[in-house]
This record gives C-alpha cells, structure tokens and sequence, in this order.
C-alpha cells in the first residue's frame, strides 16, 4: 500500500470500516433472530394451550341399557323407590323350566337393597333363588339379576318381586308383578308385557302396597 496515494488509503479505509460495520450488524441481527426463534419454540406453555382437553363419552343411559324389556306392574300407592324391568326371552312351556331376566333401576340410594321372589299357585322357583342381595345402591344403575321359574300347566301366573331398601334406621319396600303366560300347545304365544285380565289392565291378584317400617 506503499505505493498507493494518500487519498485512496483513506477511501480503502473507510471502505473497510464500512464493510466491518456491516457485518457487525449483520452478526446482532442474526443473534436477535436466533434468540426470538428459541422462545418461541418454548413447548412448555404452548403445548398445553394447543392440546385439547380429553373429555370422556357418557355411557348409555338407564333406558338405553334396559331397551327391549317390560316395565313390571306395581300398586299405585307404592313408594316410588325403584321401578323394575323384565324380559323373558323363551316362549314359557308348561313343566320347562323358564328364565325370567330382571333389572332393577333405583329412583333413589340405599347402603343395600334384597329382592325378594315367589310365584303365584302352580309356579316355582329354586330354592336359592328366592332372595337376591345388592349393596351400595345409586340412581345411576342398573342391577341385574335372573330366575328360574317353572310352570305347571297351561295358564296365567305371577311372578312376586318384593323390593327391599334398607337403610339405617327404616326400610322402604315396593312390590312388582311379572305376568308369566302358558299357552296351550300349539297356540299363538301371549305378549309378554300383559299384566293381567282384569279390565284396568292390573293384576287379577295384586301384590301389598309398599309400607315404611321402623
């Protein structure tokens, strides 16, 4: 540079002190860029705001689950504990033994709850299926249960479910009635949800209304 002009040692200079400025700027540019960048990729804060929320599915319902069965009669004046359902899913024969499929739907809670069972004349039912026991009972289920009956001949006969809710210091019962129809051989089979002959459509012989006891 010895040979160079005093005036374009000034010009290579500047020149050079502008190129250095220029990538000083570059540098804290980029620096500013990488240090906006990183935060924003911070997956703490902004995972959670973009993950939804799982919300679970409500299972079927009360009706959905008992869809299909037959609600059993009972005395109007009864307390309003517990409603029942039922389904018999074979054509009853006389001297065949039957299945009978209950489903219990609280209407209210109770620590426990019995089913008792018994058949009108010329019905049976096992000996060890005559009292059924559920504990911790809520609104929200359903309580199955099954019995074996058997009629005896041809005709019309009652299933009995006395319903027990025991609580503390007093029990609540509600008796229902199922309708168990024997056909003659070899004639059209009877609807299972017929309660009855009489002309309200209730059972000839109608179980106790429900009582409270200390």
């Amino acid at each position: 540079m010895s040979g160079l002009s005093a005036s374009c040692r000034q010009a290579m200079i500047r020149t050079m002190s502008i190129i250095r400025l220029l990538l000083m700027c570059a540098a804290l540019c980029l620096g500013a860029c990488g240090g906006e960048s990183g935060g924003g990729t911070d997956p703490g804060p902004h995972l959670h705001k973009n993950k939804s929320a799982r919300v679970d599915k409500p299972g079927p319902t009360r009706e959905q689950q008992t869809a299909g069965m037959v609600s059993a009669a009972s005395p109007a004046r009864s307390a309003e504990i517990a409603d029942l359902k039922f389904d018999i899913a074979t054509r009853p024969e006389a001297g065949k033994p039957l299945e009978v499929q209950l489903a219990l739907l609280p209407l209210t809670e109770a620590p426990s709850a019995s089913l008792e069972l018994s058949g009108s004349d010329g019905l049976s039912l096992a000996a060890d299926q005559t009292v059924v026991n559920f504990n911790d009972i809520a609104r929200t289920r359903v309580y199955r249960s099954s019995v074996s009956v058997t009629p005896a001949a041809e005709g019309i006969y009652f299933l009995t479910v006395a319903v027990a809710f025991k609580n503390p210091d007093f029990t609540d019962t509600r008796s229902f009635t199922v309708p168990i129809i024997v056909a003659a051989a070899g004639a059209a089979p009877a609807p299972s949800n017929v309660t009855g002959d009489g002309k309200d459509g209730k059972p000839t012989a109608p179980p106790p209304a429900s009582v409270r006891t200390q």
